[in-house]
C-alpha cells in the first residue's frame, strides 16, 4: 500500500537533518488480517540533496517485536552497500519488507516459517511493536549511521 494511503497510527523521528515517519493502515487488526505498513524518509538538512549509503536491499528496514509474547523479528542486515540520493521535497518511501532468520529448533519456528512464506504481514493475537529504521551513513559504506527509529504499536485481536 502506498504511504499516503495509510491513515492509521504514525510516528516520526527527526535527527541530523532527516525525518523518518512510519505509518500503518489501522491501530487494531483481526488475526490473519494483513497489516499494511510503510515508512518515509525526508531530507531536511542543508543543500538540495544528500547521499546515504545503506543496505543494498533498501534504505529502510523494519523490526517487529511481540510485547506480550516471545516472537522477535529484528531486521537482518546484509553486507552489501547501496547508494541512495535523497532530495529535499522528494521523500524516499520504503514499503514494508520482511527480513530476518530463525533457529529451526526454536519453539516459535512454526510461526517463523509461516511468517516468511506469506508475502503479507500477518501476526498472531497480541500487542506488537513495529520499528522502522534508517541506519545508513553519509560516509561511503561506513562511518557512523544516521540512527533514525520510528516506532508504533499495533494490536491483533481474535477474529
Amino acid at each position: 500500500m502506498q504511504f499516503d494511503a495509510l491513515t492509521g497510527p504514525s510516528a516520526t523521528a527527526v535527527l541530523a537533518g532527516f525525518a523518518l515517519e512510519l505509518r500503518a493502515s489501522d491501530a487494531a487488526y483481526e488475526e490473519d488480517q494483513p497489516i499494511q505498513l510503510a515508512a518515509r524518509l525526508q531530507f531536511r538538512g542543508p543543500g538540495d540533496a544528500t547521499t546515504i549509503y545503506g543496505l543494498g536491499a533498501g534504505l529502510i528496514t523494519f523490526d517487529i517485536e511481540q510485547l506480550d509474547g516471545t516472537i522477535r523479528l529484528p531486521a537482518e542486515w546484509p553486507s552489501e552497500c547501496g547508494e541512495y540520493r535523497v532530495e529535499r521535497g522528494r521523500p524516499y518511501d520504503g514499503p514494508f519488507a520482511k527480513s530476518g532468520s530463525f533457529d529451526d529448533d526454536s519453539l516459535d519456528a512454526p510461526f517463523y516459517k509461516a511468517f516468511f512464506n506469506d508475502p503479507q504481514l500477518r501476526l498472531p493475537v497480541g500487542k506488537w511493536r513495529v520499528t522502522a529504521r534508517v541506519d545508513g551513513s553519509q560516509v561511503r559504506c561506513g562511518g557512523k549511521g544516521i540512527g533514525l527509529e520510528a516506532t508504533i504499536i499495533v494490536k491483533v485481536q481474535p477474529a
